[in-house]
């Protein structure tokens, strides 16, 4: 991949939802637009914010992206190749290469699921049956995402964790395989506000040291002032404002930018 091809290129996409009527000779109606001809580039290195408020778009263009759904139109590129035509071990290194990081830590871990076994699930999957292997890429995982000394916890099951724990434990077990791409979906809002800068300052590391591109997600544009190094603003499906986050919160141009900076009481 060259420096000027973008991790990925999203091009007039479109997400609609359709409700059956239970009627067979009836077609399928149209319940929500999600996305609207949403077009923009993910860099690689950069960390990108996708702002807007609930229902704005912005976890279906994430899980777009990462093909947890499909789009009803439109093309996405990962390095240049289409998702949609993607050969098979295309996918399977796709899949290892982008990675997600979800809201609630709480219900993203399985609480039966010891740290070992959650972090080292994405290793076995992909064939590593070592168990000293493992167990180090695990330590190693959970050191970078800030859980020191790593081998206390990997026998530490969910409960006994608190919730800024959680999130490193996804954090780590998103890194163990060393990916290219993290899509983090709102991974901030069930912490409190001590907990929000410890692990926005984790992932601005992270990208640093691993090179990562980093798709951030939020509707909480003070984590975005700190974080993004450029802000894609998101509303009722349609990308109203793109451009480098010192840009858009010192002039947005829509007014819908403008509403969400208003609410802003302070960068945290």
């Amino acid at each position: 991949m060259s420096p000027e091809t973008p991790v990925f290129e999203v091009k007039k996409l479109s997400k609609v939802f359709y409700a059956r009527t239970g009627l067979p000779w009836r077609a399928p109606a149209v319940t929500a637009t999600a996305l609207d001809q949403v077009t923009l580039l993910v860099n690689s290195g950069e960390i990108l914010g996708l702002a807007g408020e609930s229902g704005s778009g912005k976890s279906t263009l994430a899980e777009i992206l990462a093909q947890l759904q499909s789009p009803t139109q439109g093309e996405v590129l990962y390095r240049g190749k289409s998702l949609s035509t993607m050969s098979h071990q295309d996918r399977v290194d796709f899949r290892r290469q982008v990675q997600m990081i979800f809201q609630d830590p709480y219900e993203s871990l399985n609480p039966r699921h010891t740290v070992l076994r959650t972090v080292s699930e994405g290793l076995i999957n992909s064939g590593i049956r070592s168990r000293p292997e493992i167990v180090s890429r695990v330590e190693e995982a959970l050191e970078q995402a800030g859980l020191r000394p790593a081998s206390t916890f990997l026998d530490t099951y969910p409960h006994q964790l608190s919730g800024g724990q959680r999130q490193r434990v996804s954090i780590a077990r998103a890194i163990v395989l060393k990916p290219a791409v993290l899509i983090a979906d709102e991974p901030v809002s069930m912490l409190d506000v001590s907990l929000r800068a410890a692990i926005l300052k984790l992932l601005r590391g992270l990208r640093d040291k691993m090179g990562l591109t980093i798709l951030y997600i939020s509707h909480d544009l003070s984590t975005m002032s700190y974080l993004g190094d450029r802000v894609a603003v998101l509303y009722r499906g349609q990308l109203k404002e793109l451009g480098p986050t010192r840009q858009v919160f010192a002039s947005p141009q829509d007014a819908y930018t403008r509403k969400l900076l208003a609410a802003v009481p302070s960068l945290f």
